[in-house]
């Protein structure tokens, strides 16, 4: 076994097997439902889709083999390795990027987080296929009414280098040829969420149908990880065990990074303070407090917190200053009714009813 990430719980990682499977001492569930080509939720997403004459919106991401393990496996799960060759110039047409920008606002739309760079994959695949995805999906159900909360795109936390999107922004220049991939991505993004509020019922009635559904872990992450490796390298001098909940020390005394979790139908937390033995902590400490309030879990229905206008003008406006340094000044990108246009000083959109803008030097 090689062994892959952080140590979490009494020194346990990821592991890849030696067999193109990357072996999980937690849940698979998340990944199974998003990821697995036996998944339900895409089953229904790909055949409602087909009904109502919208493109499935997880069209980026793969159909990989997923397993899940009886719960007292020391591997919960295996999850078969996504191997990706680089994109070339040739790869990245407009249907991609409308694809990306689907992918965007289902991630989105799910209240799916801690999507950094080493979280997400972009890439071809060797039969040809282009895949924009996240490979680890632990947070979900989060409200999210910014693109910046999922870690897709930068934060006053999160530098362009390490958010998930920087795959993408980092060779756009050279890849988007047509100089409309902006407005591309923005349409996929609309596309998407009209599509996903239209089976958002259909949707809350599958996962009601799933056993044991709302029972299934969530991790809960109330500080960057790498504050804690600050603190365990001793390189920042400006953290100190003050700064830290009992229960973060505990786990970083024994060289473990902090992990805690809840239920998808409960708010509280809890963390291992022994193998296998979940302890509650008090959910009302900071930073936990701020948390438990934006997550949809402890609702009957995960979906119910859905704010689909509020992303349909925050989603678009983050994308396209993200991309900002790509467009100079007075240029108008146009894709299927999406109208882009950067001017000295705003950022305009326009598709069918909907107008916004806000400033260039806007965060």
């Amino acid at each position: 076994m090689q062994p892959l990430g952080d140590p979490h719980n009494f020194g346990q990682r990821v592991c890849r097997d030696g067999t193109q499977r990357i072996c999980k001492p937690r849940t698979v569930f998340w990944e199974y439902l998003f990821l697995s080509r036996l998944s339900p939720l895409t089953s229904l997403l790909e055949s409602e889709a087909k009904k109502r004459g919208f493109v499935y919106p997880g069209r980026s991401l793969p159909k990989l083999y997923v397993e899940m393990s009886s719960p007292g496996e020391k591997c919960f799960g295996r999850v078969e390795e996504l191997l990706l060759k680089p994109l070339i110039s040739k790869d990245l047409d407009l249907e991609v990027l409308e694809d990306i920008g689907r992918t965007i606002a289902l991630i989105t739309w799910f209240g799916i987080g801690d999507l950094h760079r080493a979280n997400v994959l972009l890439g071809k695949t060797s039969a040809g296929s282009i895949i924009f995805s996240p490979i680890d999906i632990e947070c979900i159900f989060e409200d999210h009414t910014l693109l910046s909360e999922t870690a897709l795109i930068p934060s006053p936390a999160l530098t362009f280098e390490d958010s998930g999107l920087s795959h993408l922004l980092n060779n756009f220049r050279e890849l988007d040829r047509s100089h409309s991939g902006v407005a591309a991505i923005c349409f996929g993004f609309f596309d998407a969420l009209n599509f996903l509020s239209s089976v958002t019922e259909l949707t809350a009635n599958l996962f009601a149908s799933i056993d044991g559904f709302m029972q299934n872990p969530i991790r809960v992450i109330p500080r960057s990880t790498r504050d804690y490796h600050s603190f365990l390298t001793k390189k920042a001098n400006n953290l100190n065990g003050n700064e830290f909940l009992p229960s973060e020390l505990e786990q970083l005394e024994r060289g473990d990074i902090p992990y805690y979790f809840r239920k998808c139908g409960d708010r509280e937390i809890f963390y291992y303070a022994h193998p296998n033995v979940p302890k509650r902590i008090d959910s009302k400490l900071h930073p936990f407090q701020e948390m438990a309030s934006s997550s949809r879990s402890g609702n009957k229905n995960p979906l119910q917190l859905g704010v689909t206008d509020l992303l349909k003008k925050s989603g678009p406006l983050q994308i396209c200053r993200y991309f900002d340094g790509h467009y100079r000044y007075d240029y108008k990108a146009h894709h299927k009714g999406v109208e882009v246009t950067y001017t000295q000083k705003h950022i305009l959109i326009k598709q069918n009813d909907i107008e916004i803008y806000c400033d260039r030097s806007t965060q």
